[in-house]
C-alpha cells in the first residue's frame, strides 16, 4: 500500500487481517513498524478497528523484555485461542529474544506479517533486513506499507518488493542488489587518490521499475 499518511493504510490491514481470520487462513498478525508508532498499533488502533474482542497482543518494549512480567505477557499471548496481534518496533528485530518470539510465533501459527514504513528495510545488507526477509519466507500472507517507498532514490523500492516477491527482480535479470544497480542505475568509473570506483551519476529503465 503506496498510500499517503491519513489515508488508511492500517485500517484496511486490521480489516484484512479480521477477515483472514475469519475465514480460517490465518491465526497471528505481526506488525514490524518504527519505534513508537508499533505501540499504536496495539493501544488505539485495533480496539478502534478491530472487528470484536476475540484477540490479544502485545507491543514489544526492549528495555523491558527481560522481565519476568513481559515473559509471562508472551507466554499469555502464545496460549490466545483466537487471533493474536504482535507488534515489533525495527531494531528489535535484531535482538535474540525478540528474534526468538517472533520465530515461535511464526512457527506455532499461520500468520500475515506487516511492515509499517517499509522504507526501513531499503538496505538490503542491514541486518534488520535480513532478519525482516528470513520471516518473510515462513509466513502466508505478506504487506508493506508507506507513503514513501523512495525516500533517497530508485534502489530503496529493491528490498520492500523483494520482501513480498523474493523472484519479482528475478524477472528481469536482477535477482541480487548489484544487479539491480546496473539495470537501473547508470555509472562512471572514478579514480580518487589512487583508487577506483564505480559513480552512480543517472538512472535508467525507470519506466520498468514503476510497472
Amino acid at each position: 500500500l503506496f498510500w499517503e499518511m491519513g489515508t488508511g493504510k492500517t485500517k484496511l490491514i486490521i480489516d484484512t487481517a479480521w477477515h483472514l481470520y475469519e475465514k480460517g487462513e490465518i491465526t497471528a498478525l505481526v506488525v514490524f513498524a518504527p519505534n513508537g508508532v508499533h505501540r499504536n498499533w496495539i493501544t488505539d488502533e485495533v480496539p478502534a478497528h478491530g472487528w470484536s474482542d476475540d484477540w490479544d497482543g502485545l507491543y514489544w518494549v526492549s528495555v523491558a523484555a527481560k522481565t519476568k512480567k513481559a515473559e509471562e505477557e508472551r507466554t499469555r499471548v502464545l496460549d490466545h485461542d483466537g487471533l493474536i496481534i504482535v507488534t515489533v518496533n525495527y531494531d528489535a528485530a535484531r535482538t535474540d529474544l525478540a528474534d526468538k518470539f517472533v520465530n515461535t510465533i511464526l512457527r506455532e501459527r499461520e500468520v500475515m506479517l506487516v511492515l509499517d514504513e517499509s522504507a526501513r528495510i531499503k538496505n538490503p545488507s542491514a541486518q534488520r533486513t535480513k532478519k525482516v526477509m528470513k520471516y518473510g519466507e515462513k509466513v502466508k500472507y505478506k504487506r508493506i506499507l508507506t507513503g514513501t517507498p523512495v525516500s533517497n532514490g530508485p534502489f530503496d523500492v529493491f528490498s520492500q518488493m523483494n520482501f513480498l516477491d523474493p523472484m519479482i527482480w528475478a524477472k528481469i535479470g536482477c535477482r541480487a542488489f548489484g544487479s539491480f544497480k546496473r539495470y537501473f542505475g547508470v555509472f562512471q568509473r572514478q579514480h580518487m587518490s589512487g583508487r577506483q570506483f564505480d559513480q552512480l551519476v543517472d538512472y535508467r529503465n525507470l519506466d520498468k521499475m514503476k510497472a
